[in-house]
């Protein structure tokens, strides 16, 4: 079954920006690992410093292979956020 993934993030003001054109490159890659089935970057509305990517991928696995590909080619910075980012992953419940 797949797992649902959220990215929360914050970001300074002066990162925003960089972070969009960054996502612009870094998300067709990303669609293209394996066991990825889905990946959207999303803005909140009340708060243009927040952002959250909603992914779906095949086993929760898979997206720590991605997260360690991410890694490794130094692509996990954490100078452009206010906050930690949070990662909480989820399961369909079938009711």
């Amino acid at each position: 079954m797949s797992v649902r993934v959220v990215v929360d993030m914050y970001l300074k003001p002066e990162a925003v920006g960089p972070m969009k054109a960054g996502m612009r490159a870094m998300l067709p890659e990303t669609r293209e690992f394996e066991g990825c089935e889905e990946v959207l970057l999303h803005e909140d509305q009340d708060d243009p410093n927040h952002f959250m990517i909603i992914e779906r991928w095949a086993s929760r696995d898979r997206y720590q292979a991605y997260l360690d590909w991410r890694s490794q080619r130094g692509e996990m910075s954490t100078d452009p956020f206010t906050a930690p980012m949070r990662f909480t992953f989820l399961d369909l419940v079938d009711v």
